[in-house]
Formats: C-alpha cells, sequence, structure tokens
C-alpha cells in the first residue's frame, strides 16, 4: 500500500479527556498579561473584537489584500468600509501602499501572520500608536508562534488549523473593557456534535489505514483570477450583520489545554525544516520562502509554494496521499480586487503542504518525492531573497 500522510487526529478517549479538561482555560493563554475570551471560532473572535472597539459605519478598516475572506466578513458586517492594502509576493506588507490608504476616519487595521511566521510590526505598531489606530494581529495561522499577538491591541486565534480539534478560537485584549466583555452566545452543540463525529471518524480511517479524505477540491479548474471573474469564497464564510459571536466548545478548550505547545512547535518546525531543505534544490514548483526557519519560537501551520496548475496539483496530491486543499481560492465580493495582482497570484498559485505534529521524517520524504514527481520544468523563482526567515 502506498504510503499515506494522514490528516491530524484525536481518539474517542481523547476527545472525553478533554471535555473534562475544558473547564479551565488553557496555560498558554494564561500566561499572557492580557484578558483571553474564547470563542467558536477565529472569526467570531475577530466578530467580538469589533463590537467590543464600537466598530461601525463611521469607521475605515483597512485589511491584508491576501485573505481568506471568513476573517473579514465580521468587519463589513459591523457596517464599516473596508478597504485592502497591497500584500508582496513574498506574503510581506508594502507599509507605503497601507500609508498612501490611510485616511482621517481609519480606526483599525487588520494585519496576518502568514503561516506561522511573524510579520514585522514595529513600524505599522509605531504608526498606529501615532494616529491612535487599533491594531488587530491575526494569529489564526500561527498558533503557538512567539513573536506574534504580543505587538498590537489585540490578537486572534484560530484552534483547528494547528490541532485536531472541532473549530474553536480565542481573542486576547490589551485592554479589555470590563463591561460585557464575557457575553457570548452559548456555543453552538449542533456544529460541535457534528465536527466531533468527523473528528472520529478520521480516527477511525487512520486507525484502519484508509487512505485520507480527499479535501475540498476547486469546482471550476478553469475558474479565473482577475478582478473581473473571480471565485467566491463560501456562503459559510460570509457574516450577517446583528449576529452574536458564541462561545468556544469545552472539549476544544480542554485539548488546548492538554497540550504541549512547545512539543507542537517543535515538531512542525522540524518537519517544515526538512522538506524544505529535500524541495530547495528545485521543480515546476517556487518555495515562497527561499530560507528555512531559523527562529526556535516559529511553529509553522505548513509549507507553502506555488504551483502553475493548482486544480491539478490538488487533485494530484491528494491522490498520491498528501492531503490539501485549495488554500484560500476564493475572493470575498464586498472587496475590491482591481489593484491587487500579486494578491490574486498568491490565491490563484499557492498550495500548503502539510508538516502537522502527527507527521514523520519518512512522511516529509513521501511529500517531497510526490512533490518533485510533478515538476517537469526548471525551477521556478520569483527573483529576491525573502526577508522573512521565521
Amino acid at each position: 500500500m502506498a504510503m499515506q500522510c494522514a490528516e491530524m487526529v484525536r481518539s474517542p478517549v481523547q476527545l472525553c479527556a478533554d471535555w473534562f479538561a475544558g473547564g479551565h482555560p488553557p496555560s498558554w493563554f494564561q500566561n499572557r498579561s492580557a484578558t483571553s475570551i474564547f470563542t467558536q471560532s477565529g472569526r467570531a473572535a475577530v466578530q467580538l473584537a469589533a463590537r467590543l472597539w464600537n466598530i461601525s459605519e463611521a469607521d475605515d478598516v483597512l485589511v491584508p489584500a491576501y485573505n481568506c475572506g471568513s476573517e473579514i466578513s465580521p468587519l463589513i458586517a459591523a457596517g464599516a468600509r473596508v478597504s485592502m492594502y497591497r500584500i508582496d509576493s513574498r506574503a510581506q506588507i508594502d507599509m507605503a501602499d497601507l500609508r498612501r490608504r490611510l485616511t482621517p476616519r481609519t480606526r483599525l487595521i487588520h494585519v496576518t501572520h502568514y503561516f506561522g511566521r511573524p510579520t514585522d510590526l514595529e513600524e505599522l505598531a509605531a504608526l498606529c500608536r501615532e494616529r491612535q489606530i487599533r491594531l488587530l494581529e491575526d494569529c489564526a495561522l500561527s498558533l503557538f508562534s512567539g513573536g506574534t499577538g504580543e505587538t498590537g491591541d489585540a490578537a486572534v486565534y484560530s484552534f483547528y488549523k494547528t490541532l485536531p480539534v472541532c473549530t474553536g478560537g480565542a481573542l486576547v485584549l490589551r485592554d479589555a473593557p470590563q463591561s460585557n466583555v464575557h457575553s457570548l452566545a452559548p456555543s453552538e452543540w449542533k456544529r460541535n456534535s457534528r465536527e466531533t463525529l468527523s473528528l472520529v471518524k478520521k480516527w477511525v480511517g487512520t486507525s484502519l489505514g484508509l487512505p485520507p479524505r480527499t479535501l475540498s477540491t476547486i469546482a471550476s479548474q478553469e475558474a479565473a483570477h482577475d478582478a473581473q471573474s473571480l471565485p467566491d469564497i463560501p456562503a459559510s464564510y460570509y457574516c450577517r450583520a446583528g449576529t452574536s459571536a458564541t462561545q468556544a466548545f469545552r472539549a476544544t478548550l480542554g485539548a488546548v489545554r492538554r497540550t504541549n505547545a512547545a512539543d507542537v512547535a517543535s515538531k512542525r518546525r522540524n518537519n517544515y525544516n526538512d522538506l524544505h531543505r529535500l524541495l530547495s534544490d528545485g521543480g515546476d514548483y517556487t518555495l515562497l520562502w527561499d530560507r528555512p526557519i531559523e527562529n526556535r519560537k516559529t511553529c509553522p501551520l505548513g509549507l507553502p509554494i506555488l504551483v502553475r496548475d493548482k486544480p491539478q496539483w490538488c487533485a494530484k496530491l491528494n491522490a498520491s496521499g498528501v492531503p490539501v486543499s485549495p488554500w484560500w481560492w476564493g475572493c470575498h465580493k464586498g472587496l475590491d480586487w482591481n489593484q491587487y495582482p500579486e494578491a490574486l497570484k498568491l490565491k490563484k498559485e499557492l498550495i500548503l503542504l502539510p508538516v502537522h505534529q502527527d507527521l514523520e521524517q519518512r512522511h516529509m520524504q513521501h511529500i517531497a518525492r510526490v512533490v518533485r514527481s510533478f515538476g517537469t520544468g526548471t525551477k521556478r523563482s520569483l527573483g529576491a531573497t525573502d526577508r522573512a526567515a521565521g
């Protein structure tokens, strides 16, 4: 049987233990000198931040052009006028472009730490302090990464991207208002039940040695990525105005509490660097970042590569036992994409290869063999050395 790189799993016994441990907040958040509020998802955390800061139709908000769309929806639903700032081909902030887009009404700037690597926020944080603008760090892709979530007025997290849990997230506030800070709607038990069952099914499949499920694929392989014809994000990613942020599932909090964050980060970092080394000498793909991770506090979400035919690559990788998804393929219809070719290129070409903590060196070797077998041309290059060494 061909090697399979299974997705992260959690056994029924572990899920039960998570439930009993979920009565207390995770220690990784307790150690931070800020107020932590645990939510159903990272999007709910953004929604709560907008509510606590009274973001409304009177406000302008700046968000990165390379985005999922789900995390932007609560800001648009709050009534704010949301505009994007440029993210370059290496997923770095273009500060000159961001400065040009500031207005007297700008009250919030949203910034994303991509794939576990901390974004340098020194200049942006100083700008926000000078102009009394809220800085929201999006750490949904950077759980357990040092150097993230430590600079802004608040940070949002998502758990299921890094851990085998039902959806869950957190809002970490530097200066939390005392009133109504915990007024969240109850956790959605139907959704939690459905996703718990999904976790159990994954565990059963892995225990039986079954191939990993085929992750969602791109509906139309010919879908355009230009400003005139863009694929939409899933309907479930849109946030309706007036909806309430919800609490985190108890078992999810228990799983985070029982996780050794340093161990997860170390395993992911080692896998990332092994895979990076195996792929560094080229093929018909481009490594988003040329250098391996040197920062021992970084917890990578995955290894991002750029490919010419993303739908075909996703299908081939899944068929070869390497579970991937068409990462951030869609574009939020409430945003103007005309001026952001680099972000559209990242959406069209970027695939995130798995490096999670349940995988080993042999899995990295398998992933590298599969990826290199697809490459029929010479190594692609973006023509510059990345600045994000991680």
